[in-house]
């Protein structure tokens, strides 16, 4: 009898165990009884591995499923429940097409062929930008950022989905709303700058930060002030125009501050080209302190393209 009482009460922790151990499975299971499997293919038919596979239940997207294919290109989706399901695959630079597939009974058939690339769907963003709708390259990069996280484009693709949001706020005739497009550009301008300091686009997502930054100071966020300080002292000689970006969001916020590093740029900094665009900042100042440093650099700088563009300013109305 004691060796009965053993037994079940060993049989009983054993089947404890592994209904905790299965708990996910179990758990999966009373979603769906139901599998798909199939395989992804590139353009010339071959079997791609490492593929992922997304599956979303149409109009229901928290009810959503992933996968990635084997050696053989083959992946399979479990627990899943009668209905239409949207799936996609993807690698670091293409993808399928959205194939739906109504479930009624288990599939092991559907082929996903890798059709687009990820440079195309940038090139449609892009297009969308150019012709000034903003909302869809929004919608396409919305999309894209997630899904082709390993891409090459994926730097572009963040540079673009804030410039889009930045035309989207001057646009705007709410100032509430104009303010949103502008907070949710920020942060994929954050992206780009940490996780790809080496991109091309790098210099040019600060200088859109920092104009930014500038029009949400101004719209009564004065810690974003911070963004601009962070671009004055960017000594890196490769990223001056972010600094001379810094210098000309300073003349809206502090002018005399602003003309006196410039002045120190104009008259200190060894590129001609850099003193070049400093000079037309000043240009841009305008007043009686800009007008005296302006026939100063005209007068006395060793390089005759800073002279004449000192001089041509000087020449404007105003000065």
């Amino acid at each position: 009898m004691s060796d009965l009482r053993d037994s079940v009460r060993k049989g009983a922790s054993l089947c404890l165990l592994m209904a905790l151990l299965n708990a996910p499975a179990l758990s999966q299971a009373g979603r769906g009884d139901l599998y798909m499997s199939g395989r992804v293919l590139d353009p010339s038919g071959n079997p791609v591995a490492g593929a992922r596979v997304k599956a979303v239940l149409d109009g229901r997207p928290n009810v959503a499923r992933e996968a990635k294919t084997d050696g053989q290109g083959k992946w399979s989706v479990l627990y899943v429940r009668k209905g239409t399901w949207l799936l996609s695959a993807f690698t670091s630079e293409m993808t399928s097409e959205l194939t739906e597939v109504l479930l009624n009974v288990s599939r092991r058939d559907v082929s996903l062929p890798l059709t687009r690339t990820a440079t195309g769907i940038l090139i449609q963003a892009k297009t969308a930008i150019y012709g000034e709708d903003y909302d869809k390259a929004v919608q396409i990069l919305s999309w894209f950022i997630p899904n082709f996280p390993a891409s090459r484009e994926q730097a572009g693709a963040l540079f673009w989905i804030s410039y889009a949001y930045n035309q989207l706020s001057r646009g705007a005739k709410d100032r509430d709303k104009a303010v949103a497009h502008m907070d949710k550009a920020l942060p994929f301008l954050d992206r780009l700058i940490t996780e790809f300091p080496t991109s091309g686009w790098k210099d040019d997502a600060e200088i859109l930060r920092i104009g930014l930054a500038l029009e949400l100071v101004e719209r009564g966020q004065p810690e974003m002030a911070e963004v601009i300080e962070r671009g004055l002292v960017n000594e890196n000689r490769m990223e001056v125009d972010v600094k001379l970006a810094a210098l000309d969001a300073l003349l809206s916020l502090d002018r005399a501050r602003a003309i006196g590093l410039i002045s120190n740029v104009v008259f200190g900094d060894p590129d001609p080209g850099i003193r070049t665009k400093a000079v037309m900042l000043l240009g841009k100042a305008a007043g009686k302190e800009a007008s005296a440093l302006l026939q100063k650099a005209a007068a006395t700088d060793k390089d005759p393209g800073v002279r004449k563009a000192a001089g041509m300013w000087l020449g404007r109305e105003g000065f």
